[in-house]
């Protein structure tokens, strides 16, 4: 069973825009398990302005320039284990610990 981390992230091309370099998340489920970790979802504030959600940098001290990078990483993981994030919020880097989950197919 392939482990997930439970995110929709950007296209890699939005996070050059912003000229840094990780995998910026959309979307982090609480029911998820980076949204169980804490991990910060993109979003919008009251006046339509966008905040930019975390950004991974790396897993298990591995760099994460991109999203082929994280599920690279994520292929070698198994579903239970633990992976240490390293996350850009805001201007400050944040370790988070993420227990990985099964992928559910719905197709079964």
């Amino acid at each position: 069973m392939r482990p997930i981390l439970g995110i929709k992230f950007a296209p890699d091309q939005s996070v050059e825009q912003l000229g840094l370099s990780g995998v910026l998340v959309l979307d982090a489920p609480p029911n998820g398990p980076a949204g169980k970790a804490g991990l910060q979802s993109t979003k919008c504030d009251a006046y339509g302005w966008l905040i930019v959600g975390d950004i991974i940098t790396s897993v298990n001290g591995t760099k994460v320039a991109n999203g082929s990078d994280l599920y690279h990483i994520l292929d070698q993981c198994k579903v239970g284990e633990t992976v240490t994030m390293e996350v850009l919020r805001g201007d400050k880097k944040e370790k988070i610990v993420v227990v990985l989950e099964p992928k559910l197919d719905e197709t079964r």
